[in-house]
């Protein structure tokens, strides 16, 4: 291998699961986890401590991943944001000669943009609200037409213990009309009848472990007995936290909807049951993952390959008091970064801090080809080969709405645009984010150069956009 590139353009794998956490692999000291595949590749490949999203939810992580700039400078701060892919790397690797398949979520709207792909299997997030004039081209929707059936999203109305459940849903249909099974089974009956000589680039976008959290029931029993963790939580904790947090979980006490939980029907035996379910649905995607990569195997396409596992977030489940994601807990930013390849990388675990979009430019680099200059993202492959120059980043930054994460190696800020509220936490003395010390007399000097940072970023990535102004007067709660 060259000092900046690899000699051969390899195959390369991106597999993406929605809301994953990063402590939902069993190789990295997570005893209650049932991942193999994730597990083997994880102790024979790089694992990234310290990668962080910068998107609080699924389309801004996203668009700033594959297209290499900060949410702000795409105007995608929200879900509902138009996001057509445009500007992204995927784009190099057709032009430099891949074939570029991508199969699952991508988020893109409109939903057919072809995001730099050849060709496209799309499959959305399982509670999208489809627009009446795209449902047809989602392929899980069509293939449960085809047998007579729809997507089953009555859990309120069919489980009369539904919100006692805390998410936890029992699938109704057969196994192999699961979304995720259906997809692992359309990837690997495409790689069975590929007949493609150039190099792959292959995403695999799972609608799991996102919720509701609805693997079929054997995934879950495979967890019977084993000691599933409580969230790591304060009880009183969200009453010291900025009101937006609060507003927030309470929406959902009135909220009817699959994608409902409250909190105050939570009991211990309930939110084991709510993490189980959630655990059980990364087992199911590591099982078809193994399937993959047999495939892969099968067809003389794994030896020179290169597998990421990545998400784009990932989902607090009861942490800090609350769910799901759109705040800026580590449980929610810090995301995997696994990259397996033998051939080219030596097992390691670095500690540097990296970027989630930086992935977009490191895989271009494995490919020999250079990112486009106007990309804010930087490549970490001299990482991956062992460069001990590397350093990393300095701080991370994800947005959300009006709010910005400053994510340091020791200290976390979050600024809320437009309040006088924020956090700021110790992350040495307090690595759980329970302490809020923005307030704090003796914190105030450390605050100030947090925020100086932010400034600074903000003027080095072309300022405050339009959108952001948008979301602080749509979202902002002033005290």
């Amino acid at each position: 291998m060259s000092d900046s590139k690899l000699q051969k353009r390899p195959n390369i794998i991106l597999i993406v699961p929605d809301q994953m956490r990063a402590d939902t692999f069993g190789f990295t000291g997570n005893d209650h986890m049932i991942t193999p595949n994730f597990d083997k590749l994880g102790r024979e490949g790089v694992w990234i401590e310290n990668c962080f999203t910068q998107g609080g939810c699924c389309m801004p992580a996203r668009a700033a991943m594959f297209c290499g700039k900060y949410a702000h400078q795409l105007d995608i701060l929200t879900n509902v944001s138009h996001w057509d892919g445009e500007g992204n790397w995927v784009e190099c690797l057709r032009q430099a000669g891949y074939q570029t398949a991508s199969f699952g979520g991508m988020h893109l709207k409109p939903w057919l943009s072809p995001c730099g792909f050849e060709s496209r299997v799309v499959c959305e997030n399982k509670n999208e609200p489809y627009p009446p004039d795209q449902i047809h081209v989602d392929a899980w929707i069509k293939y449960l037409a085809d047998h007579g059936l729809e997507r089953p999203l009555d859990y309120p109305t069919s489980m009369p213990d539904f919100y006692d459940r805390m998410g936890d849903v029992d699938f109704p249909l057969d196994e192999k009309f699961h979304e995720d099974v259906f997809l692992g089974q359309t990837v690997v009956d495409w790689l069975d009848e590929r007949d493609d000589d150039r190099p792959l680039f292959l995403h695999v976008g799972w609608a799991g472990p996102h919720d509701p959290y609805d693997p079929p029931q054997r995934y879950k029993d495979m967890y019977a007995g084993r000691d599933i963790p409580q969230p790591n939580a304060v009880p009183g904790e969200l009453q010291t936290k900025p009101p937006e947090q609060r507003k927030f979980m309470e929406a959902f006490e009135t909220q009817e909807s699959e994608s409902t939980i409250r909190m105050s029907h939570a009991t211990p035996e309930r939110i084991a049951g709510m993490r189980t379910a959630y655990y059980a649905g990364v087992t199911l995607i590591d099982e078809w993952v193994g399937k993959i990569l047999d495939r892969l195997d099968a067809k003389g396409l794994l030896e020179d390959a290169i597998v990421i596992v990545l998400s784009d977030h990932g989902d607090a489940l009861g942490d800090n008091e609350m769910i799901y994601k759109w705040f800026m807990y580590d449980s929610i930013t810090r995301v995997p970064m696994l990259v397996w390849g033998p051939k080219y990388f030596e097992k390691a675990r670095p500690t540097q801090m990296v970027e989630l979009f930086d992935i977009g430019p490191t895989i271009l680099d494995m490919a020999g080809l250079e990112a486009p200059t106007d990309y804010q993202s930087e490549s970490f492959l001299g990482m991956l080969k062992g460069d001990k120059s590397f350093t990393g980043k300095e701080y991370s930054f994800c947005e959300e709405k009006h709010i910005v994460m400053v994510r340091g190696h020791d200290w976390k800020l979050v600024y809320y645009n437009g309040c006088d509220h924020g956090e700021l936490y110790d992350l040495v003395n307090d690595p759980g984010e329970h302490a809020n010390l923005w307030d704090d007399l003796g914190c105030q000097d450390r605050k100030a150069k947090m925020i100086q940072a932010m400034e600074d970023w903000y003027a080095r990535t072309g300022g405050r956009s339009a959108s952001l102004q948008r979301m602080i007067d749509k979202f902002a709660v002033r005290t």
